[in-house]
């Protein structure tokens, strides 16, 4: 029974940063809500107001969850990385930040893309034309660049997996440049490549970027055009493992304004109006690297200087969302419409107003979600998690656990 409830407990790591853990969890909750909204989001009309002020807002903003995954996922690989003695990396140490990075990600996105394809999951269809294509492309993680037929959010996975892949190769040259400046600056450019590339398709398919869905899998989804998050984590990495050569990053005053900088910038683009609503060329080119310059203001305070903000992202409800975060955001779309038109089933739900549906409708979307994640979670990502963190395995060495 011991193990049983040891199994089943979340624990901490005691060199983890707890603050990193509720950034994690707002991303997640973030996205939850984005999704959540689906059914009520065409509806033409406010679904919940409060004041005059459309509470659905911050939710229907909630895809820049994405943007803070990004971020933190830069972050934490380019951290275990940097752990080690740039002249101590090897070529074994790559192979087994690979596997890690696998055992992570792969064996759970798997189990969930095949529920999907032989259509195990209640309630959940997809068109049968091309399946096989579908899941090759999913299996290679291509479904960045091709939309995705079997479920929407896979597309972040894509271009995350590639950026595994391909960080090794960016961040132990870049270990052998001299100076930390000079490493900051290369990044730099390289973060340029991106924006400048978002730019030029922008430019070249003005007409397209006005429709969101156009716009989504013309600028937002592709690798090379949604790596800039990604990296501005990276250069967060950089910098905490340099901060002893950035005087600013040894003064509280100066990291306690940067967060606050942060948090101000997010609340508003969050809260102020639906961002994506209109799209024009600022929404279409330079507010995905804005959303991650805003993460990077977050992410590098915490990681510097500890808790701000009065230590609410250490609380213990956001650590427990943040150890389901992955497990989360694979399932959470499978049950977004097949509870919606069970719910108008029932005539009592279809009687209530709007908001009154959304108050019904979001607790059993949450409950539904939470309780397939948790399932997954223990029954096949902690599995593999246990094997990635065997002490053998542990070549990478990292003092915040991804």
């Amino acid at each position: 029974m011991r193990q049983v409830l040891q199994y089943l407990r979340f624990e901490r790591s005691p060199q983890a940063i707890k603050s990193l853990d509720g950034l994690r969890a707002i991303a997640i909750i973030l996205v939850l809500f984005r999704h959540a909204i689906r059914p009520f989001a065409n509806a033409g009309h406010s679904t919940l107001t409060f004041l005059g002020y459309d509470l659905l807002i911050p939710m229907a903003n909630g895809w820049v969850g994405v943007d803070l995954f990004f971020v933190l996922s830069g972050f934490l690989v380019t951290h275990h990385l940097l752990k080690r003695s740039p002249r101590e990396i090897t070529g074994l140490d790559v192979r087994e930040y690979l596997i890690r990075r696998f055992l992570r990600i792969v064996p759970a996105y798997y189990a969930v893309l095949f529920l999907i394809v032989l259509g195990w999951v209640p309630g959940y269809t997809v068109p049968a034309d091309g399946l096989e294509q579908q899941l090759f492309r999913h299996l290679l993680f291509l479904q960045d660049y091709y939309p995705s037929g079997l479920m929407a959010s896979f597309w972040s996975l894509g271009v995350e997996e590639k950026f595994y892949f391909a960080i090794p190769f960016l961040v132990i040259p870049l270990t052998r440049v001299p100076t930390a400046r000079e490493q900051i600056r290369r990044l730099t450019l390289l973060l340029a490549l991106p924006v400048g590339l978002r730019l030029l398709t922008y430019i070249s398919q003005p007409a397209a970027a006005h429709q969101y869905q156009v716009c989504f899998f013309t600028l937002r989804s592709p690798f090379h055009l949604a790596v800039d998050a990604l990296l501005i984590g990276t250069m967060c990495g950089f910098l905490v493992f340099h901060a002893d050569q950035f005087p600013c990053l040894r003064n509280p005053r100066f990291l306690k304004g940067l967060f606050w900088c942060g948090a101000t910038a997010g609340c508003g683009l969050l809260f102020s109006q639906e961002i994506l609503k209109q799209i024009h060329w600022f929404e279409a080119t330079l507010l995905f690297p804005l959303l991650a310059i805003v993460g990077g203001a977050l992410l590098l305070p915490l990681v510097l200087q500890g808790s701000m903000g009065g230590g609410i992202l250490n609380s213990r409800v956001l650590f427990w969302f943040s150890k389901l975060s992955y497990s989360l955001y694979l399932v959470h779309m499978l049950f977004v419409e097949s509870l919606w038109h069970l719910a108008c089933r029932w005539d009592w739900f279809d009687n209530l107003t709007p908001g009154g549906q959304f108050l019904v409708y979001l607790p059993a979307y949450l409950v539904v979600s939470i309780g397939a994640a948790l399932l997954l979670h223990y029954t096949v990502e902690k599995p593999f998690l246990l094997l990635k963190d065997r002490p053998h395995s542990r070549r990478v060495e990292s003092a915040i656990p991804a």
